[in-house]
């Protein structure tokens, strides 16, 4: 909840709307394109690593792969 989350790749059997809507389900904003100062959360898919989340990571932000985002929503 609060957090600001922007998904880079492709996140298996889950269409990228159907995950923004999870976050936004679970009180958080999801952000579609760019890294900001008030992002806080990166999901990354299954394809390779990223611009975004090389970004992410270079900036200290937390970079997740779509498992454990997958796992994170099961489990709500």
């Amino acid at each position: 909840e609060g957090m600001t989350v922007v998904f880079t790749g492709v996140i298996p059997g889950m269409s990228r709307v159907t995950a923004q809507n999870a976050v936004k389900d679970l009180g958080a904003k999801a952000t579609p394109n760019a890294i900001s100062k008030s992002t806080t959360l990166v999901v990354e898919g299954e394809v390779g690593t990223s611009k975004k989340a090389r970004k992410a990571r270079e900036l200290g932000i937390r970079v997740i792969d779509h498992t454990e985002f997958k796992s994170l929503i099961d489990a709500s």
